[in-house]
């Protein structure tokens, strides 16, 4: 897996590579100063015991705390500290937990908790005996420690000096919380750039590349106690995403259509209330008959569907509108197919089973804004509705308000800004209120050639 990190004046630019495929992208920039993770010192500043929840005051904003602990016996005032579980999206409040967690190359400590387990991709029974033994010997119980899937076969000493560095870690942050009397940050877990490439689930990084030394370096010095770097690597350009060739694949991220292969392309539609993604086998030709046809359609836009679902980062309900199958067994094989490319993702997904009609329903956790969200705006012509009205309506719409003023009015020139293109349609429209009103229009119309902005991304 290789990571491209692009530094910029106004923000950085994130990108993944697997398979020498681009499988997630993100901007970041100091303004992002809420990531997940970082821990504060807080104190409670208002209390629903209905709801088994608390706003405290983090210093630099406001944030939501609910988690499994009981409220009761916290009281306005109290000071607690506590991590970002999710940063805030849009104007909601960030989600905070007093579940903390340090994470490590090998483990997670958890400070209050109380255990040793082990994730569950790690089926080797006999191994976790062993190293549970042996790390209740030399560490106790103190604290609670998943070892990570990295960890298997690794040598207990190794994942001892990760406990070790954790447990540092622990105490500096046990020492600044009773430093000053402001609230404020405590510890950062790791920076949007680290917290990017985790979210990836890298075993190691293949090619880390950068266009900054100095940020290269330091990236290097922040990840090589969790992950191995295999291949860091500087080039020498202030617009690397264009150097790499990955501009042109990050501008198609806001186009609704997503072309794949062999006439297969997908139309991706986010809505307030889900995303749709819907596929369509054009003119594609397949002589395997209909039901077999369909199946291998659905297993290829699979794949470029869970790649854009990733790379788009659409989160909430998402709706997959496949070709239609009536084999049940079809039915099993694409969702065990998504299943399977969803593992990839660092997000909790579940998938549900296929309707009559072939739509997949794909629940998926939602921890921050999508790139929609956070890299667009409405327009100011429609309003974000992604439609105007037709030229007819407008200018019927015009015509009824011009004649209002003229009856009212001594008015016979007007100056009038039309949100439309100047064509043959609109030209004759506006002559032909011109002569029925017996007025005079200056119209300024939209300028063709300046609706398009090219810009590097």
């Amino acid at each position: 897996m290789d990571f491209i990190i692009e530094k910029g004046k106004a923000f950085d630019k994130l990108a993944c590579i697997s398979d020498e495929k681009l499988i997630r992208v993100d901007f970041v920039s100091s303004s992002d100063s809420i990531t997940e993770g970082n821990i504060y010192r807080s104190t409670v500043k208002k209390i629903n015991q209905n709801l088994n929840s608390a706003i405290v005051d983090l210093g630099i904003c406001e944030g939501y705390l609910q988690d499994n602990y009981s409220l009761v016996g916290l009281k306005k005032g109290d000071e607690l500290l506590l991590q970002v579980k999710r940063p805030g999206i849009k104007n909601k409040m960030p989600k905070l937990t007093r579940e903390l967690s340090l994470m490590g190359r090998y483990c997670v400590m958890f400070p209050y908790g109380k255990d040793i387990n082990f994730s569950n991709r790690i089926e080797d029974d006999s191994w976790k005996l062993e190293l549970k033994a042996y790390l209740k010997q030399s560490i106790g119980t103190s604290v609670g420690i998943v070892i990570r899937t990295l960890a298997y076969n690794v040598s207990e000493n190794e994942i001892k000096s990760d406990i070790d560095r954790l447990f540092d870690i622990w105490n500096e942050i046990a020492k600044q919380s009773k430093l000053g009397l402001n609230n404020k940050l405590i510890y950062t877990q790791y920076d949007p750039i680290e917290q990017f490439i985790f979210k990836s689930n890298p075993e190691s990084i293949d090619k880390l590349i950068c266009n900054d030394k100095q940020l290269l370096k330091h990236i290097e010095n922040s990840l090589k106690s969790k992950i191995q770097i295999i291949t860091p690597t500087f080039i020498d350009t202030e617009f690397l995403f264009d150097y790499l060739k990955l501009t042109s694949q990050i501008r198609n991220l806001f186009q609704k259509k997503v072309e794949v292969n062999n006439n297969i392309s997908l139309f991706v539609e986010s809505t307030e209330a889900c995303h749709i993604i819907d596929v369509n086998s054009g003119n594609a030709n397949y002589k395997l008959g209909f039901e077999k046809n369909a199946l291998e359609i659905n297993l290829i836009a699979a794949d470029e569907a869970v790649r854009q679902i990733l790379l788009r980062d659409l989160a909430g309900i998402i709706l997959i509108d496949f070709m239609d199958m009536k084999d049940n067994q079809n039915k099993i094989k694409l969702i065990n197919k998504v299943t399977e490319l969803l593992k990839k993702d660092g997000k909790k997904s579940s998938v549900t089973s296929i309707t009559e009609l072939g739509i997949m329903q794909i629940i998926r956790k939602r921890d921050k804004e999508n790139i929609y969200e956070r890299y667009t705006k409405s327009c100011p012509l429609c309003d974000g509705l992604g439609k105007v009205l037709t030229d007819e309506l407008y200018f019927n719409q015009l015509f009824i308000e011009l004649s209002n003023a003229t009856k009212h009015t001594n008015q016979k020139q007007f100056k009038i800004k039309i949100p439309y293109i100047l064509n043959e349609t609109t030209k004759q429209y506006l002559h032909d209120i011109e002569n029925e009103l017996n007025i005079t229009i200056e119209a300024e119309f939209i300028d063709v050639k300046n609706l398009t902005l090219k810009a590097h991304f």
